[in-house]
């Protein structure tokens, strides 16, 4: 028994496909209504299973067609639902001449006993549509009832859909307020931090691992007579020794090799007498990430 199989789902129609196959039928498939009917004319079937909500034509329309056509009349017609699922789509797809109106989903099994039965009620007692004038009207209407119910459904479903989009997005602005109102408030907390830091005189830099500034306060800057964004990037040794090279012993590299509190006494250039201290800063995993030193000038202490 050759059956179409029509539904624009691509999984539904593969797993039908598969189920139908394995019980010995052959298949031949389609997406639509439309495409439905021209392989009913081209190639033919014994059996057409068809869901209801299509593109371009539905399975309503396509059982109508087919019960119309005197050449394809006689071929069983099978409804295999997931969204038409009421008892009035039941008696429309009925009254359109289907021999069947089954719900998804149905397991493999329950379905191939179904699908059999439907055919044996059909060889027995196969029900012939009359597409008279009063039968015509008779099925638009019905048509046309369950369409605008599927369609105050649908817009049912878009009001609530609506209503959650709104009710997301009046969150979300508040998340974003109160984000807003957290930054504001650390560059406030920043900005505080940044003046108490300042006004130490002594030098004060955060210090990466290849020995570069990351951030330094005013006093590093004015014991150079430099500005704060002049020493941000530069090597350590090349601002206060004038070096190519790290200088040694130094506090910092120690400090990072060690993960522990450092301290050492230099002379630079100028020959003023510095005393410094290298404190880690540890990331989550416990890993140094960077180290700040103070240097504070001893040279009148010596």
């Amino acid at each position: 028994m050759k059956v179409l199989i029509v539904d624009d789902k691509e999984q539904d129609l593969y797993l039908l496909e598969t189920i139908l196959k394995r019980r010995g039928y052959e298949v031949i498939t389609a997406t639509d209504g439309e495409e439905a009917l021209k392989k009913l004319h081209s190639e033919g079937a014994d059996l057409v299973i068809s869901d209801i909500l299509m593109p371009v034509m539905d399975g309503f329309t396509l059982c109508r067609e087919l019960k119309k056509d005197a050449f394809l009349r006689k071929i069983p017609f099978i409804f295999y639902t997931a969204t038409y699922t009421d008892p009035k789509d039941e008696e429309l797809a009925m009254t359109l001449g289907a021999e069947s109106f089954l719900r998804k989903p149905l397991e493999p099994e329950v379905f191939i006993n179904m699908l059999q039965d439907a055919i044996t009620r059909t060889t027995q007692n196969r029900k012939k549509f009359e597409p008279g004038l009063e039968k015509e009207i008779s099925v638009f209407k019905l048509y046309n009832q369950r369409l605008i119910k599927k369609l105050e459904d649908k817009l049912l479903q878009l009001a609530e859909v609506k209503k959650a989009m709104e009710k997301e997005i009046a969150e979300n602005r508040q998340l974003v307020k109160e984000l807003e109102e957290e930054k504001k408030g650390i560059a406030e907390l920043y900005k505080e931090f940044q003046g108490i830091l300042d006004a130490v005189p002594d030098n004060l830099t955060l210090q990466s691992r290849d020995l570069k500034v990351v951030w330094a306060n005013q006093g590093a800057a004015v014991g150079l007579g430099k500005e704060v964004a002049e020493l941000i990037g530069q090597y350590c040794y090349w601002l206060w020794h004038n070096r190519s090279t790290p200088c040694e012993n130094c506090p910092v590299q120690r400090a990072f090799q060690t993960g522990k509190f450092s301290t050492e006494k230099v002379v630079t250039p100028d020959g003023r007498v510095w005393e410094l201290r290298a404190v880690p800063i540890f990331d989550g995993e416990g890993k140094v990430r960077n180290v700040v030193e103070l240097g504070r000038n001893v040279t009148e202490q010596d």
